[in-house]
């Protein structure tokens, strides 16, 4: 939650996207809440669908280049929310698997 404000033309972009629609209006902190939290809260799936199904590439990566998520965070919200279907679950899952394989990967500079 330290990045929020890092992250707060990002957020804007994509809280205009998911919350346009709805009658109940989600903010940065939780927006991030729901994304890494470990069980769903039926009242924000609505969000959380047009998070994964609405928001372009773009700002998915921003969010992450922000540093305030990572593309493991993504993922893994896709699979607590049961949105391994939506539009952006499958690029999300590829990055992931990059992002985790480039960590797992021996330092090639090291001694």
């Amino acid at each position: 939650f330290d990045r929020l404000p890092d992250a707060e033309q990002v957020l804007t972009r994509a809280l205009s996207t998911i919350n346009a629609p709805r009658p109940r209006f989600l903010d940065g902190p939780g927006l991030v809440a729901l994304l890494l939290s470990p069980v769903p809260v039926d009242a924000w799936r609505p969000h959380l669908e047009a998070f994964f199904d609405e928001l372009s590439l773009g700002t998915l990566h921003d969010l992450v280049l922000s540093g305030l998520l990572s593309f493991e965070d993504l993922y893994r919200a896709t699979r607590v929310w049961r949105l391994t279907h939506a539009r952006s679950a499958d690029w999300i899952a590829e990055m992931a698997t990059l992002s985790l394989a480039r960590s797992a990967a021996p330092d090639r500079h090291s001694a």
